[in-house]
């Protein structure tokens, strides 16, 4: 990926440019953007660019368990650093698959119940050298937006991608990226992938089925415990191809009724080989959207 770099302040809207003040004043994140080579990029930093709210992204109404409030991801250029400045940040967590540490603060201490998630993301493959190597790195291209105290790094084409509503994926190397394709889709306004995304989707898929991810850098979290929950719900939201179901074909069954409705004449319930069932439905070719 290529990237432009802007202004801030001249970049942003005067209210989004607000917003990202009031977050840079936070004490642990105002102390770790002091650190050299640090920065904010993911999913917040793409906010900025979107006609969603801060507001909505760290505090959405429509909490539930798959959608929870957004954080912010505080990256480091160099490990030494982040190393350096976890050792002396307080009430921080490890993350559950270990490439960060946690804190829960606020935005200001009058209002505790509006807390904030931050990670700082400290694990050494993350910490890239340069902030481009370490957007080049993000799963989708519409999250790789980063920014310091002063700056914001945008892909060149970027704007014409979300004018998409499309997905353009960059690698498959995580195991949590399907759970991501599914979050964007369902909640972010996503309609499905661009055409060169679905090949590195497949692969994904075939990666899924064989528990088939660096084990050094993701430990237990690269087998996929929730698979046949993930791959129904991919499949519900029309991203898989027949294809890409013929990886599935054996592996789960499901309860179906046939016959009848439940109003009018008899039904009969029969179990059948769900990724089977799903096939007449499934798109034969890849597709660009949902």
């Amino acid at each position: 990926m290529e990237f432009d770099i802007h202004d801030m302040k001249s970049f942003l809207t005067s209210e989004k440019y607000d917003d990202v003040n009031a977050i840079l004043e936070i004490d642990a994140i105002k102390s770790a953007l002091e650190v050299e080579g640090a920065f904010i990029a993911g999913g917040f930093a793409r906010t900025l660019l979107t006609d969603k709210t801060v507001e909505e992204y760290l505090w959405p109404q429509n909490y539930t368990s798959e959608y929870r409030a957004g954080d912010i991801d505080v990256f480091f250029t160099k490990e030494e650093n982040a190393k350096a400045f976890l050792e002396n940040a307080k009430r921080v967590t490890a993350s559950q698959a270990g490439f960060a540490k946690n804190l829960v603060t606020w935005l200001n201490s009058s209002d505790m119940n509006r807390n904030i998630q931050v990670q700082f993301v400290d694990h050494p493959m993350l910490c890239n050298g340069t902030i481009e190597n370490a957007l080049s790195r993000f799963d989708f291209m519409n999250c790789a937006i980063a920014f310091d105290k002063t700056h914001i790094w945008v892909p060149r084409g970027w704007h014409a991608l979300e004018a998409s509503k499309l997905i353009k994926i960059n690698h498959n190397l995580s195991p949590f990226l399907g759970t991501r394709i599914a979050k964007y889709v369902k909640y972010r306004g996503y309609d499905g992938l661009t055409e060169e995304s679905h090949r590195i989707f497949t692969e994904w898929l075939i990666k899924a089925v064989g528990n088939n991810f660096d084990a050094k850098m993701f430990g237990q979290a690269q087998k996929i415990s929730n698979l046949e929950s993930l791959v129904r719900r991919l499949s519900s939201y029309k991203l898989m191809t027949k294809e890409d179901l013929l990886f599935f074909i054996g592996k789960w069954r499901q309860t179906i009724q046939v016959g009848g409705t439940s109003k009018y004449g008899p039904t009969t319930t029969i179990e059948v080989d769900w990724a089977m069932n799903e096939l007449p439905k499934a798109r034969d070719e890849a597709h660009t959207s949902a």
